[in-house]
């Protein structure tokens, strides 16, 4: 996908609402990294150069973007279309810190969920992902619900009355 066919995609995605229930109220996050990408490669385009722009508050809405992304795909089914969505806006990150930002660490984090929602994992990086969701179904599993514990105990209360 080209530059212009990308950001139309991820255009067309942010309008749609199964992905805005997806993503919630992290909309703004991913508004703001698109825009700002999109903002600064097009001057890049036009002036060979970029402009100083704050570091700061794209580094923190692509951690936000990114974790959410991971917890997403962890947590819900995945369907093709919100996919598709992520597999473009990683790869509009992706290009975008290698003209611009040149950050190991951004490039490391999308190419890995790039990845994980295109299929292709290693071995070492599924390894991680299932002990992160083991640590989290350990979690649950020593939760139970008020409901289950009243029902233990009116059970035990009739078991008492025989």
């Amino acid at each position: 996908m080209t530059f212009e066919e990308t950001m139309s995609f991820l255009d067309n995605s942010m309008q749609n609402n199964a992905l805005l229930d997806i993503i919630g109220p992290r909309k703004t996050n991913f508004e703001a990294v698109i825009k700002e990408v999109k903002k600064q490669m097009e001057y890049l385009v036009e002036h060979d150069t970029i402009y100083d722009f704050n570091f700061e508050i794209i580094k923190n809405n692509l951690a936000e973007t990114s974790g959410l992304l991971k917890i997403i795909y962890l947590d819900f089914p995945i369907e093709n279309s919100f996919a598709g969505f992520v597999k473009a806006y990683c790869m509009l990150i992706i290009n975008w810190n290698n003209n611009i930002l040149k950050d190991k660490n951004i490039d490391t984090d999308f190419s890995t969920i790039h990845r994980m929602y295109d299929g292709f994992l290693t071995t070492s990086e599924l390894l991680m992902f299932t002990k992160m969701l083991l640590d989290k179904i350990r979690l649950m599993s020593d939760f139970a619900s008020p409901s289950i514990e009243l029902s233990k105990l009116y059970l035990n209360m009739l078991d008492g009355k025989k």
